[in-house]
Order: C-alpha cells, then sequence, then structure tokens
C-alpha cells in the first residue's frame, strides 16, 4: 500500500509539472510577442524584414560577383559590389544596364531563391509582431494588411538600391516588378505564420464547375508541357554534345570561372526550359532580330560564348521527323480535358457537350503557357541580341489551336464512352385492367385444371 501511495503522488506531481510547464512555455511565448510588439509593432517589423530579405538576397548575388572579383583583384572592389545589385535587380525583372550591355532577362532561377527568402523573412514579421495568433475570421485581414507591409517595404528598398547604384529611371523601372515579388512573397509567408490558408471554395461557389476543377487541368497540362521541354532541352543537349566540349574548350576557364559559369547557366535554366516549351508548341524563340529557331527550320545568328547554347541547332531546314515534337502540346491539351473531365464527375453526357468542355481546358492552357513564357525573354544588348526568348505572337497563333483541338476530339471521346455506355431507362408496359386481369386469370386456373384432369373418353 505505502508503494502504491508513492506512484499514485509522483503520477499526479509528474501531470502537475508537465502542466506547469506547458502553462510557463505559453505565458513566456505570449510575454515575448508582447515584448516585441511593443518595441516594434507589426508595420515596423514588416518594413525591416523586407529591408533584411533585401540585403539578404544582395549578399546572395554579392557572394558570386565577389567570387569572380577574387579572380581579378586589380579592378575596384566597388564593381563586383554594384554588379551585385544589379544582378539582384534583374532577378526583379528589372531592366539593368551592365558594361553598357543592356539586360532585361530575369534570371528565373535567382528569382526563386529570392521567393524562398521573402517568404521566410514574412513569416519572421508575421511571428514577431503579432501578441497572440489572431482567429481564423481575422487571418485573411493580417495577411494581407502585414503582407503589404512586407510587399511596399520591399519595393520602396529595392527602388532606393537602383536609385544608388543606377539612375532616377531605372529606379522607377525596378518598382513593378519589385512590387509584384514582394506583395507575393509577402502574403503568401504571412498566411503560413499565421496559418490562413485561403480556400477558393467560397469565392468560386457560384462559379461553374469547370471553372472550379480548372486549376487542376492547368496543373497538369503545364506539367506535361515542361516535361516535354526538359526532353527536347536534354535529347538536343546530347546531339550537340560535340559543340558544347568546344565552347567548353575556347572559354579556357579557370577552376573559379568554371564554377561562376555553371552557377550563371544554372540561374537562367529556366529561361530556357520555358524556352523550350514555346519551342515544342512549333513557335519556337528568337536569339536576335534575324535569328529564330522552330522544330522545322532554324535560323542562326549571333550567340554568346556560352556551353548552354549549344543546345541551339544549326541554321537550315530540319529533318520531317521533327515535326513529331508538335505531339507533346497535343498530348498536354488532351490531358488538361481529360483531368477537366474527370475531376467534373459527370453523368453520361452528350459528346458536344464534352467537346465544348475539353475546348475550354486546351484553350484555357495554351492562355497559361503565354503567360508564363511572356516572363521569361527580353534583350541581352542594344543591337544583335535583342528580343531573346519565345516567339509571343507566334504562340498566340499556334498554342491555342494545338491544345484547344486536342481538347474538343479528348472531349468528345469522353462523352462517346459516356453516352454509348448510359444505362438504357425501362421501358413501360401496358397493364390490362383489373377486369380483364382477373378473366385472364380464370383461364389460366381453368386452363391448369383441365391439364390435370384430361377429359374422360366417350368409349
Amino acid at each position: 500500500m505505502p508503494q502504491e501511495r508513492r506512484r499514485a503522488s509522483a503520477r499526479r506531481g509528474e501531470k502537475y509539472s508537465s502542466t506547469k510547464s506547458t502553462t510557463i512555455a505559453g505565458d513566456n511565448q505570449r510575454s515575448a510577442r508582447e515584448l516585441w510588439n511593443n518595441l516594434l509593432p507589426w508595420p515596423v517589423m514588416a518594413a525591416l524584414s523586407a529591408v533584411v530579405a533585401v540585403a539578404a538576397g544582395w549578399m546572395l548575388a554579392a557572394s558570386l560577383t565577389m567570387l569572380g572579383w577574387s579572380e581579378a583583384m586589380s579592378i575596384p572592389v566597388r564593381s563586383p559590389i554594384r554588379l551585385a545589385a544589379q544582378f539582384w535587380l534583374s532577378a526583379n525583372f528589372a531592366r539593368v544596364d551592365i558594361g553598357g550591355v543592356s539586360l532585361s532577362i530575369a534570371p528565373l532561377g535567382l528569382t526563386l531563391l529570392l521567393l524562398l527568402i521573402n517568404l521566410s523573412m514574412a513569416g519572421v514579421a508575421a511571428g514577431h509582431s503579432l501578441p497572440e495568433q489572431p482567429d481564423e475570421e481575422s487571418r485573411w485581414k493580417v495577411s494581407l494588411s502585414i503582407g503589404a507591409a512586407f510587399g511596399l517595404s520591399y519595393a520602396a528598398a529595392a527602388a532606393a538600391l537602383a536609385f544608388y547604384w543606377e539612375d532616377g529611371p531605372t529606379a522607377l523601372g525596378a518598382l513593378p516588378g519589385a512590387l509584384a515579388v514582394g506583395l507575393a512573397a509577402g502574403v503568401w509567408g504571412t498566411g503560413r505564420a499565421v496559418g490562413w490558408r485561403p480556400s477558393l471554395e467560397a469565392w468560386t461557389r457560384r462559379l461553374p464547375l469547370w471553372l472550379q476543377a480548372l486549376p487542376r487541368s492547368l496543373g497538369a497540362g503545364l506539367a506535361a508541357v515542361a516535361l516535354g521541354s526538359c526532353v527536347a532541352f536534354v535529347a538536343s543537349l546530347v546531339a550537340n554534345r560535340d559543340r558544347f566540349d568546344v565552347i567548353n574548350v575556347t572559354l579556357q576557364a579557370t577552376t573559379i570561372g568554371a564554377v561562376l559559369l555553371l552557377v550563371a547557366q544554372l540561374l537562367w535554366l529556366p529561361n530556357f526550359l520555358i524556352w523550350g516549351v514555346s519551342w515544342v508548341c512549333g513557335a519556337g524563340f528568337g536569339l536576335g532580330p534575324d535569328a529564330w529557331v522552330t522544330p522545322l527550320a532554324n535560323q542562326s545568328g549571333v550567340l554568346p560564348a556560352l556551353p548552354i547554347f549549344a543546345v541551339v541547332p544549326e541554321a537550315g531546314e530540319a529533318s520531317g521527323w521533327m515535326a513529331l515534337w508538335l505531339l507533346i502540346p497535343v498530348a498536354a491539351g488532351a490531358l488538361s480535358a481529360w483531368v477537366l473531365l474527370k475531376s467534373l464527375d459527370l453523368p453520361p453526357t452528350r459528346p458536344d457537350v464534352t467537346a465544348v468542355i475539353g475546348a475550354l481546358a486546351g484553350l484555357a492552357l495554351s492562355v497559361a503557357v503565354i503567360a508564363v513564357s511572356a516572363i521569361s525573354g527580353g534583350d541581352l544588348g542594344h543591337v544583335h541580341l535583342v528580343g531573346l526568348g519565345p516567339e509571343l505572337l507566334s504562340l498566340l497563333l499556334l498554342a491555342p489551336p494545338i491544345m484547344g483541338f486536342s481538347g474538343v476530339i479528348t472531349g468528345v471521346v469522353v462523352g462517346l464512352r459516356s453516352w454509348i455506355g448510359r444505362p438504357v431507362a425501362p421501358q413501360a408496359v401496358d397493364v390490362p385492367p383489373s377486369e380483364d386481369v382477373e378473366s385472364l386469370l380464370d383461364v389460366d386456373e381453368q386452363a391448369e385444371t383441365d391439364a390435370q384432369d384430361p377429359p374422360e373418353d366417350d368409349a
């Protein structure tokens, strides 16, 4: 008995201590939140977090430029620092002038890294500027408020950086891209920190069902064209590996130079893959005023001495087999239509209705492809390398018919399968009146009686 009492008292002590420790931890966290809120209100904390995000992104770019400066330390240190600021601004879709060369092609790889940094800093701003976790109904307001303050501060810091290292017009040109990047990352990062998961159900409840299921359809189609672009890029790189090796040998880069060259190409690799999407759709991409590349014909011009440009085929007409790459947008449009129709879970529907739904899926996918392609191009100079990137006009003329038509065919096939396999409704049978039924029953009973007792023979 004494031993059992000691065990019970020990269990009560453990329960009390765990409850007490939890309470103390919660009080400490609450007091820390209140302290931060008193020292730095949320607008100030959001602004400081945005400035820290700008500094972190600039330092990331400076780590590359300073590594290159270590190979040529005779250059003033101000030059690599300014180059890092220009590189950071270009990742925020600003046009910069580097050594007399106009650069407006955003390195989308670096843009993605900046988005990750901004997401983290926006979460830090939300976590240290709120006295307590907001309730579920007000989380969206908190996310939008802190995210807007973060985005505006981020854009202001980008404009100040551009004004210091460039000039007034460049500073104004840096505002739109930095504002878009800052707002997107600020609202998203703050929402993650406060537990706000924006649900489109309440906003799209009044929309047609096909519009509610459209994001999943677009995701499937974009994944298909992205995979096709990666396959085309790797296939072209393997086919032109000799030129790739020749360019590497010609550059004669040192170890640090080779590392910097590899990192720079990786930062622009998402741009090349998006150009590949335009290429597999038949529109191709431009490499200057008089140079373009399509699956069926190529016209090469002056290209930068970078190994990644070895994927560009030689000038002239291509083999007719290259037209098979056009099956990728066809498959993407069909997949997008099929996912949309399966997401709707329609009853047996006429093929003309499913064809219209499939066409809408293919057309929506083409619009998404054109929108993504529009942010991947730009200029790399003033004369020769102007207008690099997807041929948007050709893409506008080719992508909607290809993807829309494949969506129509998919919709017709899905509609025919469901329409032919639909259950047939039972047909109505005419039932005679009740008196006729009784007479028929009497006749049947008399027939059964005669069958059981056959009449005797008169003989």
